[in-house]
């Protein structure tokens, strides 16, 4: 009986311990993906701002065109 109990408290201390490192990298998971978004946001920002502006200082360049600062600087947070 104390084999069976023995044997029932290190699984169930093995399973919390499993629980804790799944829910660890999904919460990475997650803050990369937010750095991520902050990312992209920063660089569709940047691009809308020039495109006002009437900068085609990078016309045919694509969206992220002199943004590269920008993005290393948002990303190095994270």
């Amino acid at each position: 009986m104390y084999s069976d109990l023995h044997r029932f408290l290190s699984d169930t201390i093995e399973y919390r311990a499993r629980l804790s490192e799944i829910r660890d990298g999904v919460l990475e998971v997650e803050r990369r993906r937010k750095g991520m978004w902050k990312v992209v946001r920063t660089v569709a920002l940047d691009w809308l701002e020039e495109e006002a502006a009437g900068g085609n200082t990078t016309a045919g360049q694509g969206p992220n065109a002199g943004s590269n600062g920008a993005v290393q600087g948002v990303y190095e947070e994270y």
